[in-house]
């Protein structure tokens, strides 16, 4: 297990080895950070070829790929491409569309007919591609866990975490949880 798979997000930082049936290994996860790079850099495996996907920061992806560069014999930085395998981007800029985006729109497309693609992690993507892979554009909003984060650092008497989703909670942590995923939810569904 030469190659591996890198995904550097807005707080996590995933890898995985690519094994030689082509099928992806078991994910490790850390939360990023510089002083977190440096921790976790002993944790990062050695290697042929990395193969990095990043939406961070220009100064964290260096970091990342610097410390990739002194484990593996190339580093390969994934970028959007306007076409790529049937997929046609609508941004006019495909450089500003996000590269998680991207493979997602890829992977969507591989499997066949129209997609509504939705992605949950730090924020909460839908992009809309149709059967012939044409991408008509997308959305990008809070996800729920940041609009919680959001509302506590305004008010820090409500719960960043905790709750359960109901129709109409009897409580606070309840109602945040509940208003917060069905904003999602909504999101998804009017886009559908």
């Amino acid at each position: 297990m030469s190659d591996w798979l890198f995904d550097l997000g807005n707080s996590r930082f995933k890898a995985a080895p690519l094994r030689d049936d082509g099928q992806v290994g078991a994910v490790r996860v850390w939360a990023h950070g510089a002083e977190r790079l440096e921790q976790g850099g002993a944790a990062l495996p050695d290697g042929a070829t990395a193969r990095l996907a990043s939406v961070a920061s220009p100064a964290l992806t260096g970091q990342v790929v610097d410390a990739l560069a002194a484990r593996f014999a190339r580093v390969e930085l994934i970028r959007v491409e306007a076409e790529c395998a049937g997929v046609r981007i609508a941004y006019a800029d495909p450089a500003r569309f996000g590269v998680d985006r991207f493979l997602a729109l890829l992977a969507a497309h591989a499997l066949g007919g129209p997609a509504l693609v939705v992605g949950v992690g730090t924020a909460l993507t839908i992009d809309l591609l149709d059967a012939s892979g044409r991408h008509h554009g997308g959305r990008i909003a809070a996800s729920p866990t940041v609009m919680r984060q959001a509302l506590q650092a305004r008010a820090a008497q409500l719960p960043a975490s905790g709750g359960r989703y109901s129709e109409f909670a009897d409580d606070t942590a309840d109602a945040l949880a509940s208003g917060c995923g069905g904003a999602a939810v909504a999101l998804v569904e009017r886009s559908l």
